[in-house]
């Protein structure tokens, strides 16, 4: 929180609800905010998920960007803060897992929600070198292990393939 006016006779008139705080040189992805207490307006700054999650690390010379892996494990930074990982632990790599349906008939994806500002995008195939299409978006609940399963039945196709996609 900064302050932006102090005064000695009282804020009148001014309705935090209403200034607009605008920082196209701001680094930050977070929010801003006007507040009012007392005599004094202040602007106060929210990071987003990401960049808390990343203050509480130690990177030294590593990377903390979303496209970088550090730990050198088959996770970059994104997914390690979507997924719930260490992005400087290689042993800690939560990675989605294919499986089977318990029928036998359907491919499984299974992963660990953790964000509400991160997309969690399960795409699918059939041929690896085709496009992927979308076939479920933020499927579960935040904070719980999702286990999505593909509506497409093994036996009709030759191969399937899924994926977890993640934006932010």
């Amino acid at each position: 929180t900064v302050p932006v006016l102090v005064t000695t006779g009282g804020l009148t008139n001014i309705n935090p609800a209403l200034i607009t705080v605008e920082t196209p040189s701001f680094p930050g992805l977070g929010t801003w905010a006007a507040v009012t207490n007392g005599n004094t307006l202040s602007l106060s700054y929210t990071p987003d998920g990401y960049a808390a999650w990343v203050a509480g690390f130690t990177w030294g010379t590593n990377s903390s960007t979303p496209d970088a892996n550090p730990d050198g494990d088959t996770l970059y930074n994104l997914a390690e803060y979507a997924l719930g990982g260490n992005p400087l632990d290689a042993a800690s790599n939560p990675v989605p897992v294919v499986g089977v349906s318990p029928d036998g008939s359907f491919l499984t994806l299974a992963f660990n929600r953790q964000r509400s500002d991160v997309t969690y995008i399960v795409q699918a195939c059939d041929v690896l070198s085709s496009s992927w299409t979308n076939v479920a978006v933020n499927s579960g609940v935040v904070g719980t292990y999702v286990s999505y399963t593909d509506t497409v039945e093994m036996s009709s196709q030759p191969a399937r393939f899924l994926r977890l996609h993640l934006t932010r």
